[in-house]
């Protein structure tokens, strides 16, 4: 397997380039989930709380780990090119979690 990772700061491109990629090869895409979380936890935070705090990257780096392994799954199921595109991964969270 293949696993093509696009790593860098929020903002700078990964999820554009990452879909780019997805398209190009015609392989499926592992999208990231920190996004959507923080979507939604944004509908119901208060505004004057920090937005995430470590127990949050925990969440969202074991929800990027699901997405990652749901995609591997239907990738082993229909036979399918064994090429991975990942719009982030366990490096980018350590990244995050340091700065």
């Amino acid at each position: 397997m293949l696993r093509i990772v696009v790593t860098g700061p929020e903002s700078s491109g990964k999820s554009t380039l990452s879909l780019a990629l997805a398209k190009h090869f015609n392989v499926p895409l592992v999208e990231e989930f920190a996004r959507e979380y923080l979507e939604k936890k944004l509908l119901v935070i208060d505004v004057l709380q920090p937005l995430y705090d470590a127990s949050d990257l925990y969440k969202m780096l074991s929800g990027q780990i699901e997405n990652e392994k749901k995609v591997l799954e239907k990738i082993v199921l229909k036979n399918e090119k064994n090429i991975l595109i990942c719009d982030t991964d366990a490096l980018n969270y350590k990244i995050w979690s340091e700065e």
